[in-house]
């Protein structure tokens, strides 16, 4: 692994599979870690703050530093976040994600951007759920 920068790891079904670790990939993120080879966990969860995201991976065991290990986790409301910084927006996404939208996201004002970060549910009418079960949060001003 000489010639590699970096790696970016997907996270459920590559390193673990539901609340367990998938066999040596504890092990294996340590050596990566222990190589000098800069590493970020990736996913793609729509229900999960990074910070959750971030506590999940270390009560399994995997490497992350105190100082850094929330942002060694890359997920889709961060990269929200950091596209939209100029902008206030409208997010219409399950209330956990709100903290990962703290730097774009204001309750008061008007929108510039309406952020939509629904999966696996139609929009429901107000305050109830969608057609799959999975509720979402709209805030107001």
């Amino acid at each position: 692994m000489n010639d590699v920068e970096g790696l970016l790891v997907d996270l459920d079904g590559t390193l673990y599979v539901g609340d367990e670790p998938i066999p040596g990939a504890v092990g294996a993120m340590r050596h990566i870690g222990d190589a000098g080879i800069p590493l970020r966990y990736v996913t793609n969860t729509t229900r999960k703050s990074r910070r959750a995201v971030a506590e999940i991976l270390r009560e399994m065991g995997f490497p992350l530093c105190a100082s850094r290990g929330e942002s060694l986790v890359y997920t889709p409301a961060a990269a929200a976040e950091r596209l939209l910084l100029d902008r206030r927006v409208y997010a219409l996404v399950a209330e956990p994600l709100l903290e990962d939208l703290h730097g774009v996201y204001s309750p008061t004002g008007s929108p510039s951007t309406c952020s939509s970060a629904i999966s696996e549910t139609a929009l429901p009418t107000s305050g109830s759920t969608g057609r799959f079960g999975t509720s979402w949060t709209a805030r107001s001003w």
